[in-house]
């Protein structure tokens, strides 16, 4: 740009409209020159209305433009750059009419488009509008392995899981036996509350890939859990038990979907296969739990006391402790304990609202 010494905007402006007269009275130079006397400028016009670097081909009176823009497009930003692309090719009328243009790409969506000079002066002249123009324009948006690997991660890791799962469906499409895009789509629906639909990602996924059942057996155990299934879940979590014998979470997700389903007895089993490994705030939970729906109630309480000696703060044992007095119809001890938890956990405390609301004032 041309500039005074001392830098004046003024003079910077006059500058730059003399560098606009000169390029579109002078020949272009370097890549994609056009034949002396005509479109003279076009070349220079591409290098002015650009998103970063780019390659040309002259081919059959088009030009073959792919641009590595910088900055990533979207529908509207692509649009705007085709129009003003366009609109300043136009008038010059370079040895081609049709320019057939790919964007992005890489870690970014592949934009393509055909932009028609003939329409951009139809345009110009206002003889279509411009959502016509962006119309014949022709746009296509591709997505590459890697954009959508970027665009997946980044909206689970925000926690815009439909958004998610649209970019994974899509990139299990280009990645049908993907263990990492298996993975993540189970994971995805399984957090998106899609039970079955992740049922059906970690089949497969066991399915692909056999000799690693801890993963998708795990998440299976879970998932049929939540649906009701449980000796589904079971046999699912005994499954992921064999490959890690001495995983506390598994043992303990196991033992309480064998309560869920009855099996109080199996469920006190692994219980104490777990306590030999490590005992543990959950453990005596869960054992509080088996031993309420067994109706011994004393051996529930004993239970749960334990469990709140290796953690007092934490008011699943109040709430549960509570359950046992309703359930035996001490409800004096009941309202003291539903007063205490209303200090320890208000949430947990609403649960139990209307109850005490029925009982009366304590």
């Amino acid at each position: 740009m041309l500039t005074s010494e001392n830098g004046d905007l003024r003079h910077q402006k006059t500058g730059f409209l003399l560098l606009i007269l000169l390029i579109m009275v002078l020949p272009s130079q370097g890549r994609g020159e056009s034949p002396k006397g005509r479109g003279e400028g076009w070349s220079t016009i591409l290098h002015e209305v650009n998103y970063g670097p780019y390659d040309q081909q002259l081919i059959n009176g088009e030009l073959i433009l792919s641009i590595k823009n910088k900055e990533p497009f979207n529908e509207i930003t692509f649009s705007n750059f085709l129009t003003e692309l366009g609109g300043r090719l136009a008038p010059t009328h370079p040895p081609f009419e049709k320019i057939v243009l790919s964007a992005g790409g890489g870690n970014q969506s592949r934009f393509l488009a055909v932009i028609s000079l003939k329409d951009v002066r139809s345009y110009l002249k206002k003889e279509i509008s411009q959502p016509e123009l962006v119309r014949r324009f022709g746009i296509k948006i591709e997505e590459t392995i890697q954009s959508l690997r970027e665009k997946s991660l980044t909206a689970r890791k925000e926690g815009r899981l439909e958004e998610a799962v649209d970019w994974l469906e899509q990139w299990i499409k280009k990645e049908p036996e993907s263990l990492f895009v298996l993975s993540l789509l189970g994971n995805v629906y399984r957090d998106s509350k899609r039970y079955w639909d992740a049922i059906s990602v970690y089949q497969k996924l066991l399915a692909t890939s056999p000799n690693t059942p801890l993963f998708a057996s795990h998440n299976l155990g879970f998932c049929f859990e939540k649906v009701g299934a449980f000796s589904d879940s079971i046999a699912s979590y005994k499954k992921a038990l064999d490959a890690d014998p001495h995983n506390l979470l598994l043992i303990q997700q196991l033992a309480e979907v064998l309560r869920k389903d009855g099996k109080s007895a199996e469920a006190l089993e692994w219980i104490a296969r777990a306590r030999s490994i490590q005992d543990s705030f959950d453990l005596w939970l869960i054992e509080g739990n088996v031993r309420r729906d067994e109706k011994k109630y004393k051996l529930a309480r004993e239970a749960y006391l334990k469990a709140q000696t290796l953690n007092p703060h934490d008011g699943k044992v109040l709430f549960n402790l509570i359950a046992v007095d309703l359930e035996t119809k001490q409800y004096t001890d009941a309202k003291k304990k539903y007063e205490e938890l209303k200090e320890k956990d208000a949430e947990l405390a609403k649960e139990l609202e209307r109850v005490f609301d029925s009982l009366g004032t304590p």
